[in-house]
Order: C-alpha cells, then sequence, then structure tokens
C-alpha cells in the first residue's frame, strides 16, 4: 500500500510541475510573444506607409508618426 501511495505522489509532483510549466507559458511566453509579434507588423507598415506617401521615417513629426500607427494599426485588424 505505501509503494501505491509513493508512486500517486510522484505523479501528484509530475503532474503539478507540469501544470505550472504550462500556466507559466500560457500566462507570461504567449502574450509576449505577441506582443512582440504586434509591434513588429505594427513597424513594418508605418515603414510601408511612410514609403507610400514618401516621407522619412526619421523626419516624422509626433502627431505624424501617431497618424501612421493609427492607419497601420487599422489595417492590421
Amino acid at each position: 500500500m505505501k509503494y501505491e501511495n509513493k508512486n500517486f505522489k510522484n505523479f501528484l509532483k509530475g503532474f503539478g510541475i507540469l501544470v505550472a510549466f504550462n500556466l507559466f507559458y500560457l500566462n507570461v511566453v504567449c502574450p509576449i510573444a505577441i506582443s512582440i509579434g504586434q509591434v513588429y507588423f505594427i513597424s513594418v507598415n508605418v515603414v510601408i506607409i511612410c514609403n507610400k506617401r514618401g516621407l522619412d521615417v526619421k523626419s516624422l513629426s509626433s502627431t505624424q508618426l501617431d497618424e501612421i500607427i493609427s492607419l497601420s494599426i487599422r489595417s492590421i485588424k
């Protein structure tokens, strides 16, 4: 009986480690990866829009950059 109880405790310990790893992955790693992807696509669209308008990205004012970012966010959705 003690042998089965020990195996069950080892199983629960391993299962708990897997659950903790899964929760860490879903709550930390996935949102960070998704955010990095969104920032990348927004920056690519900002460069594309600037090229279409004939603007240099370095010379944009803050309001122009805000307008272009909002345009690129709308084009991604």
